[in-house]
């Protein structure tokens, strides 16, 4: 299937062109490339559902009326044009308005329905609004929806008028921030990594024509040996029932004559010889198309696709947990992208602005992305699937009061799902970060992993790990550093880096600008990359399966992207990048953990809990009234091997011999909590305030380098923690 499918649209004018002339965006502090060349009269004009596609259908984008009240039968505090889909708050939408919780937002329009649909259903799509919405056609109740970033659909065809224009109106309500439904990175004050909220229409309206009964959904699961399940969803009652699929690219031809009636979800069950499986390097899709009759009625026809992959968590050949791609271990990397722009803010001003973003993905030699709590069109998705491009798919955050909003949470959960998973590109889903509005993880979990077998579960990312789930993930900033490996999980690094570069006449506000480190030029800040990057991949051999860089591109007053905001400067150099970033999939990466930490084998060590006299770090120093202890030193219980350090003790100190068949290229990979002190040979390797709680890589003193020495060599460390967690374990890593 053509990424695009303009030849199928039928775009519904009705004097747009006049109005056209009207509408103009509202100012804004930058632009993408692609804000002018949004023409009111087309806008994004492509077919909206590319994994079910019909051949009829009608797009509602463009100019209409639009009124902003406090309550219905108030005075309008707004009146104006507005374009859709995009939202109130954007300067696209020609409005520039906050909308403010108590605003009722009504959007109107006329259209026409075309003479060759004669009497069939019409079906009336609106691809996402944020949030509550009412629909009314011919001033006629016609339905409702709550969710902000899912499809809903109404037939309309029982409040459609013989002939002539029939009017439409939404009446929207958005409390922002402040209802506590999933909103996301949305806002009322934006400020810090929170931004410009999103109100109303924010993606496609459409129409299309279907029968009485008709194909609602369907649903594809594959496995790397070819096999395929397509489960379709067609309600109804049928005399003589005919359900036909053929997959052109596979030869195959299945057809279903079901007596008694047609079973609902109808399945299609086969197995492609020699398929061709879906990855990165080779995305293949295989098209194929769906039909639907009773006796000589043809009822309905949608062509859609798959990919054939699988993905799962098993065990490498040294016995580590792998995210393993069609039986491969497939190390995942790639960027924080949060989807906004300064134009639409949700909403893209054209597919080129999002196809630019996925190109410079893939350019940067990514092979994945997370999508961070926002949910795309499907169009996004598509790209991806025919790019190559591996998703990790947050459920949008809700924003406060989660106790009061748990099942708006899971119904738009659900339905996130089931409009998703069709898609071969999202790999994982992601139904937390850093605890927002996290509740009963265990449970939720677990209802992702049954809804949805054929993908990972995330159970949280970041910080409010709950132990279960496909993987165990960790947030380090600027990093990289990973979580400790485990039996049944794979250790991944959920976000890292936010290395910042504010560049002047390409920023959202000219002060007050931000990114976790910030740098002063696009060579500081592609060297300090370049770092990170070489850093991360002495931790691939470890055991890290996968990072997740911070992130595409500035966001507002966040500084940290590849990319300006507004697309027009690449700030990290791209060739550097890609270079350093295709390193980290070659299993000969030059990476080699020569000292593990303790934790990682149970080796041995002397400790002591009381200040020692003399120069307890000097390879002579007697430390033969010390106790012996094993693995890392913890007042936790994790599941590594380790020696109790007890909570009324807030000082430890160890010694540790260990045998080096190489001195180049060595960094520490080290955890503390807090204070620590690293020496080699007596000489001070490094000295760090603070806690890391999951593993990081740090450069040695110059002077510890040189106290270096084939054979046998000292570590002593010196960590203080006062209260709280406990910990300390370190190792050395050689990374060429």
């Amino acid at each position: 299937m053509d990424l695009k499918i303009g030849s199928i649209v039928i775009l519904a004018l009705c004097a747009m062109t006049a109005l056209a002339d009207t509408w103009k965006p509202a100012p804004s502090p930058l632009k993408t490339p692609w804000a002018d060349k949004v023409d009111p009269n087309h806008v994004l004009p492509d077919y909206p559902r590319p994994a079910m596609v019909r051949k009829q259908w009608m797009n509602l984008n463009g100019l209409w009326d639009f009124a902003a009240k406090v309550a219905p039968e108030s005075q309008a505090k707004i009146k104006d044009k507005i374009l859709v889909p995009f939202p109130v708050e954007s300067s696209l939408s020609g409005i520039g308005y906050q909308v403010q919780p108590s605003d009722i937002l009504i959007y109107s329009r006329e259209f026409t329905i075309p003479k060759d649909w004669g009497n069939d259903q019409v079906l009336i799509n609106f691809d996402a609004v944020d949030w509550s919405c009412k629909v009314y056609v011919n001033d006629r109740f016609v339905g409702s929806h709550a969710g902000g970033y899912d499809r809903f659909t109404f037939d309309i065809r029982p409040f459609l008028t013989e002939s002539g224009p029939q009017k439409l109106r939404v009446e929207v309500t958005d409390p922002g921030n402040t209802g506590g439904q999933p909103n996301g990175k949305q806002v009322l004050k934006p400020g810090g990594i929170w931004y410009t909220g999103t109100s109303g229409i924010w993606q496609t309206v459409w129409l299309e024509p279907v029968s009485d009964r008709y194909i609602r959904s369907y649903h594809v699961e594959t496995k790397k040996d070819g096999s395929f399940k397509i489960s379709v969803n067609v309600p109804g009652e049928f005399k003589d029932p005919v359900a036909k699929l053929r997959i052109p690219g596979a030869d195959i031809e299945a057809e279903l004559r079901p007596k008694g009636g047609l079973p609902n979800p109808l399945v299609f069950e086969g197995k492609i010889r020699h398929a061709k499986l879906w990855s990165p390097d080779t995305p293949y899709l295989y098209d194929f198309t769906l039909s639907l009759e009773d006796g000589s009625d043809k009822l309905d026809e949608v062509k859609g696709y798959f990919g054939v992959r699988e993905i799962e968590v098993a065990k490498d050949k040294n016995g580590i947990n792998r995210l393993m791609l069609n039986g491969e271990p497939t190390f995942m990397f790639g960027p924080l992208d949060q989807g906004f722009n300064p134009d639409g803010l949700h909403t893209y001003p054209t597919e080129d602005c999002f196809l630019f973003d996925l190109k410079a993905i893939k350019d940067y030699g990514c092979n994945m992305l997370r999508k961070h709590i926002k949910v795309e069109p499907d169009r996004y998705y598509y790209a991806c699937d025919k790019m190559g491009l591996m998703v990790w798919q947050d459920m949008p955050s809700m924003s406060e009061q989660p106790f009061l909003n748990k099942p708006e949470f899971e119904s738009e959960l659900t339905r996130m799902i089931e409009t998703h998973w069709n898609y071969p590109s999202i790999v994982m889903w992601v139904p937390f970060n850093e605890g927002w509005g996290q509740y009963d993880t265990e449970r939720i979990t677990s209802f992702v992993e049954r809804k949805d077998p054929t993908r990972l579960v995330n159970n949280a990312s970041g910080w409010v790990d709950h132990g279960v789930g496909s993987v165990s993930d960790a947030h380090v900033y600027p990093g990289p550093g990973m979580p400790d490996l485990e039996e049944k999980r794979a250790s991944v690094l959920g976000e890292f880096g936010g290395l910042g570069l504010p560049v002047a006449g390409h920023t959202w506000l000219d002060k007050g600008n931000w990114g976790y480190v910030k740098f002063n030029s696009p060579k500081e800040v592609t060297d300090a990359y370049v770092d990170l990057i070489t850093n991360l991949r002495a931790l691939v051999p470890l055991g890290l399966c996968a990072a997740v860089y911070t992130q595409t591109t500035d966001v507002e007053v966040e500084t940290n992207g590849w990319m300006t905001y507004d697309r027009k400067v690449f700030k990290i150099d791209q060739k550097r990048a890609r270079e350093a970033t295709l390193k980290l999939y070659d299993s000969k990466n030059g990476a080699k953990l020569l000292v593990p930490p303790a934790g990682f084998d149970g080796a041995s060590s002397k400790y002591t809990n009381a200040k020692p006299d003399g120069d307890w770090a000097a390879t002579k120093f007697d430390d033969s009234s010390w106790s012996t202890g094993k693995g890392r030193y913890t007042n936790e219980n994790p599941a590594v091997p380790h020696t109790a350090w007890l909570p009324e003790t807030p000082d430890i100190w160890i010694r540790r011999e260990v045998n080096l068949d190489s001195t180049s290229d060595l960094k520490l990979l080290l955890l503390h909590d807090d204070d620590v002190e690293v020496y080699i040979n007596g000489v001070l390797a490094l000295s760090r305030k603070g806690a890391i709680n999951n593993f990081v890589l740090a450069d040695l003193s110059p002077e510890a380098k040189k106290a270096l020495k084939k054979g046998k060599n000292l570590i002593a460390v010196h960590c203080n923690s006062p209260q709280g967690r406990q910990h300390v374990d370190v190792g050395l890593v050689s990374v060429k």
